[in-house]
């Protein structure tokens, strides 16, 4: 018989689970020598979350060559890298059921060729999306706390470097926000503000040119003024201003009288 091999891993359930690619791999591969199964493929995704199959390229491109019927099987290390939704299960292994192409778990020992097999792919499934679930509202919680207690959700700010959990001040980038404010307060246009900076030999956080929608972001970033902002809402944070409060709610009117009869995406702060 001739198979495919899905492995998948994204990087929290990698560290939570230690099984990396090579590893599930590895095990895979073995298997297949042990039943003497024919691989046609390895079919990897990496770092990608299993809540859905749109975003995997891989799992993607494994669909399309069990339609044109080149292996009878899928095996995965675990039903959880297939797939953690219920929906996507179902649909999937439908699909690769009208191209006779079973699903064959090497953890979970299930083969969907057989009728008890599909009763505990759909078992398993049905586990795998509780289990997603439970995580996302751990996380949610997890997150809500961390920002009660003054910590930011955000690692990659322009102006502050993230140490041990923490947003501390970079010296050098927190001259380039101050000059950033200085500059719209001045010209109170995005656009040239974006091209003074570029002209200026200015980079993005991420080593890009300015915009003037990446300049609206920085302007509108109430990180700056000591606050951390989650679901809505705003926190004192624990990291040291750049900006300080009247500079930003000045800021925000410029901003709001320059978008006048203009929807904005989200609304502007003001802070007290």
């Amino acid at each position: 018989m001739t198979v495919a091999i899905y492995i998948r891993v994204s990087t929290t359930r990698q560290a939570e689970e230690g099984f990396s690619l090579a590893a599930q791999q590895k095990v895979l591969v073995d298997y297949c020598k042990q039943h003497k199964y024919i691989i046609h493929q390895i079919y990897a995704d990496e770092g990608i979350s299993g809540k859905d199959v749109q975003h995997r390229d891989a799992f993607k491109a494994m669909l399309q060559d069990a339609k044109e019927r080149k292996f009878q099987a899928v095996l995965v290390w675990k039903l959880t890298r297939f797939t953690r939704s219920v929906r996507d299960l179902i649909n999937t292994c439908d699909e690769l059921e009208l191209y006779n192409v079973a699903l064959m778990s090497y953890s979970e020992s299930f083969d969907t060729s057989t009728p008890s097999g599909r009763l505990m792919r759909n078992l398993l499934g049905v586990i795998a999306q509780w289990e997603r679930e439970i995580i996302a509202e751990n996380v949610v919680l997890a997150n809500s706390e961390k920002v009660a207690q003054g910590h930011s959700l955000a690692s990659f700010v322009l102006g502050y470097d993230f140490i041990e959990k923490d947003l501390v001040i970079n010296a050098y980038e927190s001259k380039v926000v101050q000059h950033i404010f200085e500059l719209y307060i001045k010209k109170q246009s995005l656009s040239a503000v974006a091209r003074q900076l570029n002209s200026e030999g200015y980079k993005s956080k991420c080593g890009n040119d300015y915009t003037p929608q990446s300049v609206l972001v920085i302007l509108s970033n109430c990180t700056y003024c000591g606050y951390n902002r989650s679901k809505g809402k705003l926190f004192k944070g624990n990291q040291k201003v750049i900006i300080n409060v009247e500079t930003f709610n000045f800021t925000q009117k410029i901003i709001a009288s320059n978008s006048r009869g203009r929807k904005r995406k989200k609304k502007l702060i003001l802070l007290d």
